[in-house]
Formats: C-alpha cells, structure tokens, sequence
C-alpha cells in the first residue's frame, strides 16, 4: 500500500482542551545503533528522570547503559532501576503495550511528579513488516499505536525510533504524525524543551 492512513486523525496537533502538546520526535535507527540514544538519556536518568522504554526492535541494551553508567563515575544499578523496559515480540503486543503499558503514564498526577518521564518506543515500524499478518490488520493495529503515541505525547515527552527504509509505508505514515529528524539534529535534551 502506498498509504496506511489518510493523515487526519494522526494530525498531531493537540486535542481540543489540552493544556499543552510536544511534538513527537521520531529518528531513524538503522540496526542496533542505540548508542548515542541511550547516552544521551545518561544526564536525564542522573537529574532523577524515569524512562519508560517499549522496545518494538529487540535493541534496547542494559549492558551498554550500565556501561554509560560507570563511565560517569555512577553505579549502574540505580541508573538502571530508573529505567522501565517491556519488549513487545509481534505488532498486536506493541499496540497492547501501547495502551495498558504506556498510556497510564500520560494520566499521573502531575502534581506529585517532579520531572515528566521520557516515553521512548525503539523500532516503531519493525513489528509491522511481520507478512505472515494480515496487511488489514497490521495498518489498522498501526494506526492505532500513531493514535494512541499522538495522545501520549500532549501529556510528557515521548520519543519514537523507527528502522525500515525511509521510505516505506510504514516511515512514510510515521511522518504525517511525527517530526522525523536526521540523526544530526538530534540532541534529546533540546526535544524535551519542545
């Protein structure tokens, strides 16, 4: 298919009524190259950040984040006990994650948290490419993850990583609900403050 959604339910803008919205930021992660990523979170996890990580891809890596950890002279264990990790396997487990994992988050109290948690999904779009699922039903469980991420993201920073082409279907729709940045704009503490 040349076009999972048509882009309007997927706007990104905020909903009626929300106080604010941060635009949902997404990079592209050929392969296993989180790296850089997960050094940048470094700062956020030592400020007392929480991040809540939903990895779509298999490459969320705890030894290459302790190993960050001791770099800066901390232990790793309490680094790492900031950090939430649930790894989905198939599309319909991302797309349930997505809603009984990440989408309570969005509705804590904001008064009892002092810092908003970092919501990243790695691998977006890498669960989607499984054919022996019905096309139909991929996109429809897609559409669903961009809806409910786009919701997300009007209450805390959340953060998307895909690894397919650029431009695939997949990519392709990401973009109409995402700001797709090339990897050398990245810089994650800017994109908080957004």
């Amino acid at each position: 298919p040349t076009n999972i959604s048509d882009g309007s339910e997927l706007s990104g803008k905020p909903a009626a009524g929300s106080a604010f919205h941060r635009p949902i930021v997404a990079l592209g992660l050929p392969g296993r190259q989180t790296g850089r990523l997960l050094a940048d979170c470094m700062p956020l996890l030592c400020q007392g950040r929480d991040i809540y990580c939903l990895d779509g891809g298999s490459i969320f890596d705890p030894g290459r984040l302790a190993g960050l950890a001791r770099t800066v002279g901390l232990e790793p264990g309490p680094v790492l006990d900031r950090v939430f990790v649930s790894r989905a396997y198939t599309c319909h487990q991302l797309a349930e994650a997505a809603d009984t994992l990440l989408a309570p988050l969005a509705e804590l109290n904001r008064d009892e948290i002092l810092l908003d948690p970092l919501v990243i999904i790695l691998g977006i779009d890498r669960l989607f490419l499984d054919e022996d699922i019905a096309l139909h039903e991929r996109c429809h469980l897609y559409r669903r993850v961009l809806q409910r991420i786009t919701w997300i993201s009007q209450r805390m920073p959340l953060l998307a990583t895909f690894m397919g082409d650029p431009g695939s279907c997949w990519v392709r729709d990401l973009a109409r609900t995402v700001r797709l940045l090339p990897e050398e704009e990245f810089r994650l503490p800017e994109i908080l403050c957004m």
